[in-house]
């Protein structure tokens, strides 16, 4: 079982969010990070595991009420500055908080990269039950088809719980 750090993550919800504090189901969704506006950096997409943070968080958008129906909270993290954070999340319409650990707290738990200098998450997902970690998806291939495949394990374990 994988326990989170208590560190209060700055939210573009206005507030913060401790992890661990999460009530219920919550999927966080970590990513290196999302392009901003002019585009992503030279070579980003030849960096194993780094391209799709975009259309990863838009396919989580696109599903948010899918997730609601479960009564599952998405989260989207990365190392981003809060104020990245904020821009993309209003350009690109998220109905989800997105957090940010720009000072690494949660790096003991989480895998890192460095791209120009900068520490970045690499892409995992995080499935929380009452702010522990229940779950942990490492082996992301497809960023964009993933939102879908979390929905569907998820769907699949609400359906076997509800079972006599």
């Amino acid at each position: 079982m994988l326990i989170l750090p208590r560190h209060p993550l700055a939210s573009t919800d206005g507030g913060s969010t401790v992890l661990a504090d999460e009530r219920g189901t919550v999927v966080v969704f970590v990513h290196p990070r999302i392009s901003p506006p002019e585009g992503a950096p030279a070579g980003w997409d030849e960096i194993p595991g780094a391209r799709g943070c975009t259309a990863e968080s838009r396919s989580f958008r696109d599903l948010a009420a899918d997730f609601g129906a479960l009564d599952v909270r998405v989260i989207g993290l990365s190392s981003q500055s809060p104020e990245e954070q904020r821009e993309a999340h209003a350009r690109l319409h998220l109905g989800y908080p997105l957090v940010s650990d720009e000072e690494l707290h949660l790096r003991d738990v989480l895998n890192t990269i460095e791209v120009e200098g900068r520490t970045l998450y690499q892409r995992c997902t995080l499935i929380l039950d009452e702010g522990v970690v229940a779950h942990r998806i490492d082996d992301i291939t497809d960023p964009e088809a993933h939102p879908s495949d979390v929905l569907r394990m998820l769907a699949a374990r609400s359906t076997a719980a509800r079972r006599p």
